[in-house]
């Protein structure tokens, strides 16, 4: 299996998704899907985006496990991931968690 198809398929996993799941969420046809998983077909930009988009996952995460991008650090992987949910937070929720941000690094430097 290749690494897309594994990580596609440990994604859908994790969430408790099958193929059909995935083709409602992303707007892809469930033969694109297949291929994918049975690595008849390799992703692209719009592809990714669509699976991105469908898992609720930034797009440069999608394209890194199709090989699009060069791999990053696991710091810089949650850097990211933090970067995308907070940009639908409301600004009371984000002012929020930069508090609680300058707590966490108050309390850490004593």
């Amino acid at each position: 299996m290749s690494a897309f198809s594994e990580w596609l398929q440990f994604e859908l996993d994790k969430r408790g998704w099958n193929q059909g799941d995935l083709m409602r969420a992303s707007g892809l046809r469930r033969s694109v899907i297949s291929n994918l998983i049975n690595e008849r077909r390799n992703p692209g930009k719009i592809t990714c985006q669509a699976i991105a988009h469908g898992l609720n996952l930034p797009k440069d995460t999608v394209y890194r496990a199709a090989g699009l991008l060069d791999e990053i650090t696991a710091q810089d992987k949650v850097i990211e991931i933090i970067v995308y949910r907070m940009k639908y937070l409301t600004d009371r929720q984000l002012d929020e968690v930069m508090r609680y941000i300058d707590f966490i690094r108050e309390r850490d430097s004593k």
